[in-house]
């Protein structure tokens, strides 16, 4: 599976998100620099959320909280979900219908933080990701910045990286040629108004909307 993050992340709770995506042999990904990226049969993304045990000590690590498979097929996508036990890591169970999760949390003020945390069901997912085989978040805009990728690669851009193990059908421009969202748009004073508020709704509105 390949790592890949976004630039304007939509918020949930204040939970990290950890993203991955696997394609299968041979197929590629219908790449596209103003539209949602077109997947073949057998995509699968992949988006774990968590959260810290203590932000004051990275190396505690995460409580995982679930994980939600995005699996294409020739005229959609299904939606799988899996919930793990508190305090377990190592497995999880797949659910059809999201229950309502105690979560606590200590933040980098050492203050305990408790949340409801509401599990969607696989209808629920299924009313947004289950309709086409276009991705949602995975687009140029989205993923046209660096990740570190470990040794051997380092730190590179996502879409490059990507394309140099041949997983789009075109090649995409170059990176100052690309659609690229704001970061964290909420709070990005330095980019203008009109990027800004274009990221937050790419984010947070489009993908029911578009």
């Amino acid at each position: 599976v390949i790592p890949f993050d976004v630039t304007s992340a939509l918020f949930t709770d204040d939970a990290a998100k950890f993203r991955f995506v696997q394609l299968p042999e041979g197929e590629q990904i219908h790449y596209s620099d103003t539209e949602r990226w077109t997947n073949p049969p057998g995509t699968i993304y992949i988006k774990t959320f968590a959260y810290p045990v203590d932000e004051r000590m990275p190396e505690l690590g995460y409580q995982l909280i679930e994980t939600r498979l995005l699996v294409f097929n020739e005229d959609g996508a299904d939606t799988w979900t899996y919930v793990y036990p508190e305090g377990d890591n190592s497995d999880a169970v797949r659910i059809n219908w999201g229950p309502v999760l105690d979560v606590s949390w200590t933040n980098i003020l050492g203050e305990t933080i408790s949340l409801d945390y509401e599990v969607p069901s696989v209808p629920q997912c299924k009313e947004c990701h289950g309709v086409s085989t276009r991705s949602l978040g995975p687009s140029s805009g989205m993923l046209n910045r660096d990740n570190q990728y470990g040794p051997g690669v380092g730190m590179a851009n996502q879409i490059d990286y990507m394309d140099s193990l041949d997983m789009f059908d075109s090649t995409p421009p170059p990176q100052d040629k690309r659609t690229t969202y704001a970061m964290a748009p909420a709070v990005n004073a330095t980019a203008g108004l009109h990027d800004r508020a274009r990221s937050y709704f790419d984010s947070n509105c489009s993908h029911c909307h578009a």
